[in-house]
């Protein structure tokens, strides 16, 4: 197989996996009660994001929107790292039943941690970022 077909075909894989994951796991309350609270969650942190530098300001008015965020970064980087160990699964699971078949280990590897680059606790990390938050001359 080719690298391309093989990623295409372990992506699709792993696509219907989680969706038959997702069906047999919640009925229909639970998931419309999760899908209210991720459109909260989701609304939360664009405004955050959006508005920070109102916020901040209103919150530490004798701050710099910069130092603000420069306070807090170290913490949520090592408390988004920690959440992402305690949520996290062992690429041995995902991988153990794809040994069978005709895919080289290395290409298996390759594929299992360039999707855990997109996970949504890795980039949950992006709906901070504010519009004053890269401007340095504020």
């Amino acid at each position: 197989m080719t690298s391309l077909k093989t990623w295409k075909m372990l992506a699709s894989v792993q696509y219907r996996v989680a969706l038959r994951r997702m069906r047999m796991q919640q009925g229909w309350f639970i998931r419309v009660v999760l899908g209210l609270m991720m459109i909260y969650s989701a609304f939360i942190l664009l405004t955050l994001g959006f508005f920070f530098d109102r916020f901040s300001t209103e919150v530490w008015p004798n701050k710099p929107v910069i130092e603000v965020v420069n306070q807090f970064l170290l913490a949520a980087f090592v408390s988004l790292f920690f959440v992402r160990f305690l949520f996290q699964k062992t690429p041995r699971i995902s991988i153990v039943p794809y040994l069978h078949m005709p895919i080289g280990r290395q290409s298996l590897v390759w594929f299992f941690q360039g999707a855990s680059l997109f996970l949504s606790i890795t980039s949950i990390r992006y709906c901070f970022l504010s519009r004053s938050g890269f401007d340095t001359s504020a």
